[in-house]
C-alpha cells in the first residue's frame, strides 16, 4: 500500500512538473505570436479593422478575434502560435490522459485542427493504445 501511495504521490508530483514546465509565460507567448507570420497578419487586420485579409485559417473566427498584451485571443480562449503547438500537446498529453480528457483539458486553446492533433498524438502513443483509453473515443467520434 505504501508503495502504491509512493507512485501515485510520484505520479502526482511528474504531472504537477509537466504543467508547470509548459505554463507559457506571457514573454514567450507575445514572442512566439509575434514570431508568426499569419498571426501578426491578423494582429495586423484586428488593429485595421479590415477582416477581409485575415488568413484563411481565421476567417471563420474573424469576427471574435482580438488581441491583448500581444497574444490573439478568440473570445476566452488563447490562440497558440504553430511554434507552441507541439509543446501544448505534449502538455496535455502527460500521463496519457485519452483523446476526451485532453479535448476538454485543451478547451482553453484554439488552432486550426486542434482536435485532430490531439487525435492523432493520442492514436500514436503506444501507452494509451495499451491501456485502451483512445478506441472508445476513436469509434464515437466517427475518426480513425
Amino acid at each position: 500500500m505504501e508503495i502504491k501511495q509512493s507512485r501515485n504521490s510520484t505520479h502526482k508530483d511528474n504531472v504537477r512538473t509537466a504543467e508547470l514546465g509548459f505554463m507559457l509565460d506571457l514573454e514567450t507567448l507575445i514572442t512566439e505570436t509575434s514570431a508568426d507570420p499569419d498571426l501578426m497578419e491578423v494582429r495586423i487586420c484586428i488593429e485595421d479593422g479590415n477582416t477581409h485579409r485575415i488568413p484563411d485559417e481565421y476567417k471563420n473566427v474573424a469576427k471574435k478575434l482580438t488581441h491583448r498584451w500581444g497574444i490573439i485571443l478568440v473570445d476566452d480562449r488563447i490562440v497558440i502560435p504553430r511554434s507552441l503547438r507541439y509543446e501544448a500537446l505534449s502538455a496535455l498529453h502527460f500521463g496519457q490522459t485519452g483523446t476526451n480528457k485532453m479535448c476538454q483539458d485543451a478547451q482553453i486553446f484554439l488552432w486550426t485542427n486542434k482536435r485532430r492533433d490531439i487525435e492523432n498524438k493520442a492514436k500514436t502513443c503506444s501507452a494509451c493504445l495499451n491501456a485502451g483509453k483512445n478506441s472508445k473515443s476513436f469509434r464515437t467520434s466517427g475518426k480513425s
